[in-house]
């Protein structure tokens, strides 16, 4: 019962609650020590609690080391010399199950106790792996921010075109600290917000390239940061013309820079099996919502200084919560905006009509989208059995159960030029 307290505590890094559970673990092997000292299981508490202080202290170590630019010896196998706790957990409690009496378990045992050890040692194997992969592979997204009152609780009391200025210098500094760290080198950088001295990375990157970096804005500072620094250009979901604009003007800006961008789409989607159904779903969808709630968020909404969240307020052509009102260009609707901030607009249709405004996107020069929908289980199921195979993506077969329905949304996918999409993003 103490193993899951020890981990509980070290996830919380509450120095005061290791050192009660450290105690803990040596007094119970202290007495089951002294009282049977045959018994395994004294000589391992004491051996965990003697874990748990090495564990502890072996991370307040790689952390000084880090701190210190690598300058302490053997500071990256400390890192994992802290994540003792992994396989500690996974054999602890069966080594208590099979050896209650301190006996080694009869042989019909055995079999489980290497079958347990071969399922068990996925966890750990997994939480070193990612330690590692977590710092060398992914995508890395791009948030300036756009909400002056957020930013000012985080302790950010930035400008507009102050923040994107941070971004760059932050992807400039970052991208020479990846190329420094495959040669175990260390970075001076001085700039105007980042100033670093011996700079190093924990872990150098498995890859040469850098992560790709995924970025949005609609401001003429936030077309410039994606024309210089990043991979795809990520804009919500506006009626063509106004993509089309956005899409124009970072590509242009890119080319300046001797650089070529990709792009993409943030929508929600509502599909039905006929366009009645869809914006019957998208009517119910904010059919709860009444005036109060609507107006309040709006207001935060207008405080922002985000150049996207403005424009998402202007999609909407009135009050109303009607059709009319809210469908601002075919099938693109602004329901969604009304309440929530950020992509404010879904595709709500039959799945030739949902198709048929993808394709018009692609059109453009769109090769990534990024769909989302609530609840995120029964959408996927609908997106799948509607939209997918109009896209080409491939499925994983039949899957058990009844169709399940719900209000709204999609999931992530991202297409390639024609005839054949690309699979699921």
């Amino acid at each position: 019962a103490l193993v899951p307290l020890a981990f509980a505590a070290r996830e919380a890094e509450s120095d005061i609650t290791v050192v009660i559970i450290m105690m803990s673990l040596a007094a119970v092997g202290i007495v089951v020590a002294r009282r049977q000292p045959g018994n395994p299981l004294g000589w391992m508490f004491l051996a965990l609690a003697a874990l748990s202080a090495l564990g502890v202290s072996a991370g307040a170590y790689a952390v000084l080391s880090y701190r210190l630019g690598h300058h302490l010896p053997l500071g990256v196998p400390t890192v994992f010399l802290a994540l003792y706790w992994c396989p500690v957990i996974v054999t602890f409690p069966l080594v208590i199950l099979l050896f209650p009496d301190g006996r080694l378990p009869s042989p019909r045992w055995r079999p489980v106790l290497w079958g347990y050890l071969a399922v068990g040692a996925c966890w750990p194997v997994s939480v070193y792996a990612v330690a590692i992969g977590a710092v060398t592979t992914g995508d890395l997204h791009i948030l300036p921010g756009g909400d002056p009152q957020e930013l000012a609780g985080d302790g950010v009391f930035l400008d507009h075109s102050t923040r994107y200025a941070v971004s760059s210098e932050f992807v400039r500094a970052w991208e020479q600290l990846l190329q420094a760290s495959h040669e175990e080198e260390s970075v001076d950088f001085l700039g105007e917000h980042f100033h670093l001295k011996d700079g190093k990375l924990l872990f150098p990157p498995v890859q040469r390239q850098r992560p790709p970096l995924y970025f949005g804005g609609s401001s003429g500072p936030a077309h410039d940061l994606a024309a210089r620094a990043v991979d795809t250009y990520l804009t919500w979901g506006e009626p063509l013309a106004a993509v089309r604009e956005k899409i124009v003007d970072v590509r242009e800006r890119a080319a300046n820079y001797g650089r070529t961008v990709k792009f993409g789409v943030r929508l929600h989607v509502i599909v039905r099996e006929t366009e009645e159904e869809a914006w019957n779903a998208a009517e119910r969808l904010i059919s709860r919502l009444d005036d109060e709630a609507v107006e309040r968020a709006q207001a935060t909404f207008e405080k922002m200084d985000s150049v996207g969240q403005q424009r998402m307020i202007e999609l909407r052509k009135g009050t109303g919560r009607a059709r009319a009102d809210l469908e601002i260009s075919p099938n693109l609707w602004a329901g969604v905006g009304l309440t929530r901030g950020g992509a404010g607009t879904a595709l709500v249709g039959d799945p030739d009509q949902v198709e048929a405004r993808l394709r018009e996107y692609e059109a453009l020069g769109v090769d990534s989208f990024v769909l989302s929908g609530y609840p995120h289980l029964e959408e996927a199921y609908r997106v799948a059995e509607l939209l997918f195979p109009r896209l080409g993506v491939a499925g994983r077969g039949a899957l058990p159960g009844r169709k399940i329905t719900g209000p709204f949304g999609g999931v992530p996918t991202k297409s390639a030029p024609r005839p054949t999409p690309s699979s699921a993003a």
